[in-house]
């Protein structure tokens, strides 16, 4: 899940005062804004898992035929009430065209440096593992974490692992159509009840945004999701919500985990505090994790939950990393709650963790853990300052009352704005046409041409990593040239825009000095290529110095692809290389007119480096194509999407 909001609406003065100053040459930088509110997490163990590989043979009663059809209705609902979270319609650009950056295209070539890749988790393994019993879900918010011997892929709801070379380990589950998906869902794998037992229920808790990391320290797997409290009987969210946190109890991720919920809920009760969230409920919404020699690090959106859906601020939950792999119940953490960023003066949005390299992981003020910070969701327009946070004293974890430090530095860099939507290459879109035309889930709606443009994202910083003390961050930008699209709320229609969707990157030289935190730039640059679109970022350096930047690609001529680009530190990128061509375009529920026209992409990619030097990247696009006549015939299309969505995913091993 992933709500989406421009943080100026919330502070309008302050934000005016912000765009002057970004817009303007040079500027002091910020300083840390006041200290957060600090203590113990509200974290409780739950349970030691049965072994990942027992799970994966094992599921809720076979969906029945005719189950389906049966249960769309309820499904349609349920999708409804999940956008109904969304904060805000999707992505758009309010910058005129001549203040956009430019950024020269770069050429599209054939995978080159790319050691291997094949496809990963799809729409038709979430929605038909547990014997065919989960909720459709999208966008495909991905996680990828990688040892020596295995790679772990864990998507909205699914999950599964890999060998080195793509092999799957945790196979096809009875109850599927056809020869059944491979993976295990990730209800099954935390031990919670089935999501949807069809064809009516009962109904298990929600799970969406999830993280993984493998510790090459420790030699342990961490897992990590949302999970929201649904009624059983109706799937209604009730208000509840927590962080799940998993970390297995070997270096073998097929084997058990124990696992501990962090509440997120924030009204007073269970320990936690009361934030005020309008309807007495609130949600710590799109976790993101790291790791350092310490700890495991978690961020969170905190919005109310069921009524009013306002933001409350950053929340970030620190954790021994040593306590959770030896098992203790309760770890020693730290809680630091409601984080103001003085660069945006208001409060802190999406804080996104800097990962490294164990190598890599800063030892200075007593052990320091970095996190940036967009400005372009603050403002309408062109943002000119990147913020990074650093956490030190992070050594405190491991004694009983850690004790945490934070500041903030804003570091001047190039102009990035606001991304808006994505075309697609027009293809066969069957869901489109089946409730356009067929009414096929009880309703029927105005023709709408298709395929629908994608989301461009939100312009928050979408990946984060460090090596040798700079810090390297990713996130989506506007750009001149063609390539994306306009949207009019009065009559639902699209338009191409003078614009298209980019990539801007910086590498930030960083100093924890006690004193006062220290960065400056020491690289920046953009990715883009032309009449075409690169969306949802992610980035990660190699311990040789390559910086390999991940995306999906799309656009009037391109049906969404998986690429990226590497290229060694202190140089510009030169090229995009596609590692999985796209075979049609995105054809999902929340793209028509009964999914609310919010056309969803993946919230986030996944990149990481790994100690042998090469790089591992994960990335959303389609790789499956049917007609109207054949989705007809198999809403499933030969076991390659479900009647909602057909979105997939691509894992590219790339040489560092």
């Amino acid at each position: 899940m992933h709500r989406r909001r421009r943080l100026a609406a919330m502070a309008a003065t302050s934000t005016a005062l912000l765009v002057a100053s970004l817009l303007s040459a040079g500027g002091p930088a910020a300083v840390a804004g006041p200290a957060p509110v600090q203590g113990p997490a509200p974290i409780t163990f739950d349970r030691t898992t049965e072994p990942l590989w027992r799970v994966g043979r094992t599921s809720a009663a076979p969906v029945q035929p005719g189950a389906d059809a049966a249960a769309r209705q309820i499904e349609s609902e349920h999708l409804r009430q999940v956008y109904g979270h969304e904060q805000e319609f999707g992505s758009e650009s309010t910058v005129p065209g001549n203040m956009l950056p430019s950024g020269s295209p770069l050429p599209l070539q054939a995978g080159h440096g790319l050691l291997r890749s094949w496809d990963g988790l799809n729409h038709f393994d979430n929605r038909y593992t547990d014997g065919g019993n989960q909720f459709s879900a999208e966008p495909p918010d991905q996680a990828l974490c990688v040892s020596p011997d295995f790679v772990m892929e864990d998507v909205n709801s699914v999950l599964q692992v890999y060998s080195p070379t793509g092999h799957p380990l945790l196979h096809g589950q009875a109850g599927a159509p056809h020869a059944g998906p491979v993976g295990v869902s990730v209800n099954q794998f935390f031990g919670l009840p089935t999501s949807f037992v069809r064809p009516a229920g009962p109904f298990g808790p929600f799970v969406s945004d999830p993280q993984c990391m493998y510790d090459a320290q420790l030699d342990r797997w961490f897992v990590v999701t949302l999970e929201l409290g649904i009624d059983q009987n109706t799937a209604a969210f009730t208000g509840p919500s927590s962080i799940l946190v998993a970390a297995s109890t070997s270096s073998d991720p097929l084997g058990t985990y124990n696992v501990w919920s962090i509440d997120t809920t924030n009204n007073g009760t269970n320990g936690t505090p009361d934030h005020g969230c309008s309807s007495g409920y609130c949600l710590g919404d799109y976790p993101q994790v790291g790791l350092n020699a310490d700890g495991l690090f978690i961020t969170t959106n905190e919005f109310d939950n069921l009524g009013n859906g306002e933001f409350h601020g950053t929340q970030m939950y620190a954790i021994s990393k040593n306590d959770l792999a030896v098992g203790t119940q309760v770890p020693a953490s730290s809680y630091l709650q409601n984080i103001q960023s003085a660069t945006g003066g208001d409060a802190a949005y999406t804080l996104e963790p800097a990962n490294a390299l164990p190598r890599d992981w800063d030892p200075r003020v007593n052990g320091t853990m970095y996190f940036g910070m967009s400005l372009s969701p603050y403002v309408n327009g062109s943002a000119g300052q990147v913020a990074l946070f650093s956490l030190s004293n992070t050594t405190t974890l491991n004694s009983s009352a850690p004790q945490l430090s934070l500041q903030e530095h804003a570091v001047d860099s190039e102009a990035y704005a606001f991304p808006t939507y994505s075309l697609q290459k027009p293809g066969p879109t069957p869901l489109l046409r089946c409730i356009n035309h067929a009414a096929c889930i009880g309703a029927g709606y105005p023709h709408q041409d298709g395929p629908v443009p994608l989301d461009g994202g939100s312009g928050k910083i979408y990946g984060a990593w460090l090596r040798k003390g700079i810090v390297y961050l990713s996130t989506g930008t506007a750009m001149q040239g063609s390539g994306a699209a306009d949207f009019n709320r009065g009559d639902g229609t699209w338009s191409p825009a003078d614009e298209r969707v980019g990539v801007a990157f910086f590498a930030l030289q960083v100093d924890p000095a006690s004193g006062a935190l220290q960065a400056s730039m020491a690289q920046q640059g953009y990715v883009g290529v032309a009449h075409a679109n690169l969306i949802f970022p992610s980035i990660a350096v190699s311990k040789r110095g390559t910086i390999a930047i991940g995306a999906t690609l799309s656009g009037p001529n391109n049906y969404p692809s998986t690429v990226y680009s590497s290229f060694p530190v202190g140089s510009p990128p030169t090229s995009v290389q596609v590692g999985g061509a796209g075979a049609g375009p995105y054809d999902g529920d929340s793209g028509t007119f009964d999914g609310g026209l919010r056309p969803r992409w993946g919230d986030y990619g996944s990149a990481l480096a790994t100690p042998d030097g090469s790089l591992w990247l994960a990335a959303e696009y389609v790789n499956q194509s049917c007609s109207f006549a054949t989705f007809s015939r198999d809403i499933t299309c030969g076991n390659t999407r479900s009647f909602y969505a057909n979105w997939g995913t691509r894992i590219m091993h790339v040489d560092g």
